[in-house]
This record gives structure tokens, C-alpha cells and sequence, in this order.
């Protein structure tokens, strides 16, 4: 691709890079921003109190470093963009990188638009395995869909400068002492009325480690839980849960947080449920009556969300057998309450029992979803266990059960002779995965 004269054709960029004990990973940062094909970009290294203090690597005069003492990485990014010049901002991670066009992209992406974010997709790559993936942002409404899954990283994102500024930039309140900084920020953005231009395309990728602060599950689900409650209340408080598709999501997105909030925190949520039981109560729902039935079974699953399901048993009933939805709705079916199939045929559950019985405590079950719930539900009351569960969500769910829940990858390091992999619609694309990471299990 030609590079552009950039201090010609597109606005300036500043590019803020939090660092706090990476060095190591500092210079493969920036050497993937020097990489893009615009070239009118400021970059803001904030050096989050190092020792030794970090140093800028040779070949990149014009960085600008700025030290402070150790704050987090809220401080660190709210340093940067205190010091920007730039029209548009990004936030990119030491230990993350960039696509070359990727800044390029985004700006062409905003066009005039105002109250806007610009949001890529991104590579994934675990740095103990090697394995990788892309993971794009398909959605239709982006405050239904923050309800339910975060995006993906900060630096996936493109911001006006300004707009960051006055919406209160990164919070250092304690709802993100431990991780979820950059959910809190999209998700209030979200609530406030931006929208989100997406581009289809890897254009960041994300280094996953094992000590990583993504990786460390407790305190991050603190996080996330207590981020998802404040949001949802300031949805309500500006009066955005008055439409269905948004109020819906958002119950489904209740009963999902709820499996992996701490027990020390779900009771702050009780004056929340109260605000969501009189909604529904108010709704006429038009949701056709499969999806109705699985919003009320995901509900029951959580003692705190049962007077849910029984507010939906009571509302008027206004939906069709089936219900076509626009093509922006199905694009990625985790956004939406999607059909799951209800029962194992009779063939492939004599088949699983016959394989587990002979594994017994030594298979594994893919799948922590509704699916692979249903099947430990079966497997147990024969008596058969599994040595563990796999699921590419693991960092959300600690156990099913008393069965510890694991990342795929964990399937080459164990001793387990099998796999029964419990979506059927998925059972092609993952059993390919398995067969790749350890050829010599047997998959069911």
C-alpha cells in the first residue's frame, strides 16, 4: 500500500502506551505503530513508575516519555491523554501491537460523525501454546451487545480526543481496581449515546499471557461484575432500557454476570433486579416463545433472577412461533438468545455413555454452555465424571458442578483418553482444533 502524506490528508493521531515493567515487549509496540501507513502520529510513552525506569529504544527519537509514579494503568492512560495532541486517540498496551493500516482504517472509518467510536477487529495469540485467532466485532446494538461480552482490548478502539476528555476519561474508582478499565470506559460511552462503526477486519493483535492481568479470573470477575452493575444502573437512570431489544439483552446479560459475580458482591445487585422486575412487569414482550422459554430458563439457573422468570411467565405474550430478525441481529449469534437444541438424540447419548463409562474420570466434556451443563447433568446421575470441562470462556467459569473448568489448550497437557464435545453445531470446527492441539484423543 502507498503511504499517505499525512500531514496532508488525515488528522493528527496520539498514540498512548502505558508501561509498567515491560521494557522487554516495549520497541515490538512501537515499532508497530512506526508501521502504519499514516504517518501524522504522536506517541505518548507513560512510564507507570518502572524500576529500572524504562527507556526508549534507539530509532525513536520523536517519543515522548513521561514517568510518574506507580498508579495503574487508568493513571497511565489518563497521563497520556492529558498530554495528547492529537484530534483522534489511541490506547495501545506495551505488550500489544498493531496492523500495519490499522490507524489509517479507523480514521477513514469516522467519516464527520460525532460521538462515535471506531472499532477494529483483533488477532488473538496465546504466547504459551502459539495458537492464535480473529475475533471481529459483529453486532447490531452496540449497548445490547456490551451487555452481554466485551469487545476486546483498548487498542482496538479509535477515539476523538475531545470526546474522551469530557466523558471523564478511564475511572480509578474501586469498581475497577483489579481490571476492566476499558470495558468501563466503551460501556459508558455506550450508555451516553455513542455508537460504534466497526470494521471487519484484524487490525490489532492481542499477546494473551499466562500472567497476564486478563488471566488472574478472580479478581477480574470482581471487576467486571461490579463495572456491569454500574452501567446497567446509569442505563436506567438515562431512561435507555425503555426499548425491548436493549431491556432483553440486558436481562439475559443479568443472568450471565450473575454465574460469576462473588458471592461477597451479589447482594449489591438486589436494588438493581428490583429496577429490572418492574420493567418487565411493563413490557409487552415480542419475542417468539422459544426465546421466551430459554430467558426464563437461563433466569431460573440463579436463585437471584427466579422472580424474573416468573415476571416473564405473566407478561402478555404479543410474539410469533418464529420471528425474522434483520441481518445485522444474527451476524454473531452470542448477541442473541439463539435456538439450542433441547435434547441429545438417543443414538449419540448411548454412544457417549458407552465411550465415558469406559473413561470414567478420565475425559473431558467441550462445551460449559447450556449444552454441556445438560450433558454433566446426565453423565453424573449414572455416576461418571469428568476430569475436567473445556470451554473458550474458561476465564469466566471456575467450576460446573465441582468440575473445574480449563482452556482448550489444557487438552495437550493433560492425561484424558477422550473428548465428548457437546454443541452440535460446533462439533466440526472444534473436534479440527482438537485434532490439531492432540491427535491422539478420541472425540465424541
Amino acid at each position: 500500500m502507498t503511504k499517505i502524506n499525512a500531514h496532508l490528508l488525515s488528522p493528527a493521531v496520539t498514540v498512548v502506551i502505558p508501561c509498567f515493567q515491560q521494557q522487554a515487549y516495549l520497541e515490538r509496540a512501537l515499532l508497530s505503530v512506526k508501521s502504519q501507513t499514516c504517518q501524522n502520529i504522536e506517541v505518548i510513552v507513560v512510564d507507570d513508575g518502572s524500576e529500572p525506569a524504562l527507556s526508549i529504544p534507539a530509532g525513536y527519537d520523536s517519543v515522548r516519555l513521561i514517568r510518574q509514579n506507580n498508579s495503574g494503568l487508568s493513571s497511565a492512560r489518563n497521563t497520556g491523554l492529558a498530554a495528547a495532541n492529537g484530534e483522534f486517540i489511541k490506547f495501545l498496551d506495551a505488550d500489544d501491537e498493531l496492523r500495519p493500516g490499522c490507524i489509517e482504517r479507523q480514521l477513514l472509518s469516522f467519516g464527520c460523525a460525532e460521538k462515535t467510536i471506531s472499532c477494529t477487529g483483533f488477532t488473538e495469540i496465546c504466547e504459551q501454546t502459539g495458537r492464535t485467532g480473529d475475533i471481529l466485532p459483529a453486532f447490531g446494538e452496540p449497548l445490547s451487545a456490551i451487555a452481554l461480552i466485551n469487545f476486546g482490548p483498548p487498542h482496538i478502539y479509535l477515539f476523538r480526543t475531545a470526546e474522551i476528555r469530557e466523558a471523564g476519561a478511564f475511572s480509578v474508582s474501586d469498581r475497577v481496581r483489579g481490571g476492566h478499565e476499558d470495558y468501563d470506559l466503551i460501556f459508558r460511552l455506550l450508555v451516553s449515546g455513542f455508537r460504534v462503526r466497526t470494521l471487519h477486519s484484524a487490525l490489532a493483535v492481542y499477546h494473551k499471557r499466562e500472567n497476564s492481568m486478563s488471566s488472574k479470573r478472580g479478581p477480574m470477575n470482581r471487576t467486571r461484575s461490579l463495572v456491569w452493575l454500574h452501567n446497567t444502573l446509569e442505563a436506567f437512570e438515562k431512561g435507555r432500557m425503555a426499548e425491548q431489544e436493549i431491556l432483553l439483552s440486558f436481562t439475559t446479560g443479568l443472568a450471565l454476570i450473575l454465574k460469576t459475580t462473588p458471592e461477597d458482591c451479589k447482594h449489591l445487585y438486589e436494588p438493581l433486579i428490583d429496577l429490572f422486575e418492574s420493567s418487565l412487569r411493563e413490557q409487552v414482550l415480542t419475542i417468539n416463545k422459544d426465546d421466551l422459554s430459554r430467558l426464563t430458563s437461563l433466569l431460573l439457573e440463579n436463585e437471584q433472577t427466579v422472580r424474573l422468570a416468573g415476571g416473564l411467565s405473566v407478561s402478555q405474550f404479543a410474539g410469533l412461533e418464529q420471528q425474522a430478525f434483520p441481518a445485522r441481529f444474527i451476524i454473531d449469534p452470542r448477541f442473541h438468545l439463539k435456538t439450542k437444541e433441547r435434547h441429545f438424540p438417543h443414538t449419540t447419548l448411548a454412544r457417549v455413555l458407552g465411550r465415558t463409562l469406559k473413561h470414567n474420570h478420565h475425559f473431558a466434556i467441550y462445551g460449559a454452555a447450556e449444552s454441556g451443563r445438560r450433558l454433566l447433568k446426565i453423565l453424573s446421575a449414572a455416576g461418571i465424571r469428568p476430569a475436567f470441562i473445556v470451554d473458550r470462556a474458561w476465564q469466566n467459569i471456575e467450576a460446573i458442578d465441582g468440575i473445574p473448568v480449563r482452556a482448550p489448550d489444557s487438552l495437550s497437557e493433560s492425561d484424558i483418553q477422550l473428548v465428548v464435545i457437546a454443541s452440535s453445531g460446533s462439533y466440526n470446527e472444534i473436534s479440527r482444533s482438537i485434532e490439531e492441539m492432540a491427535s491422539e484423543l478420541e472425540i465424541v
